[in-house]
């Protein structure tokens, strides 16, 4: 289900940029961070393995979603323990 859902946001794999731009690649069965490796007529390369020709199958793609904001630690100074800033 939640597969699904997502697919409703995503492209078709033939308008997925092959420029180096990392993208999320759906296999059929879970997203991949992937970019496009030109290398001996070009192959999807997987950034989380390394490897390439992983997501040959795809059918689908999204952009990479942006960075979840940087988390601020203090120390509490009544404990001296760690705690996130508010």
């Amino acid at each position: 289900m939640l597969a699904q859902i997502k697919l409703l946001d995503a492209k078709p794999i033939a308008t997925a940029p092959r420029d180096g731009t990392r993208i999320l690649l759906w296999d059929g069965n879970v997203w991949r961070p992937v970019d496009w490796n030109g290398y001996g007529g070009g192959a999807w390369h997987c950034c989380a393995s390394g490897h390439n020709g992983v997501a040959d199958g795809a059918t689908h793609w999204m952009p990479m979603p942006d960075a979840p904001p940087p988390v601020r630690w203090e120390v509490d100074p009544a404990t001296g323990e760690m705690r996130r800033q508010s």
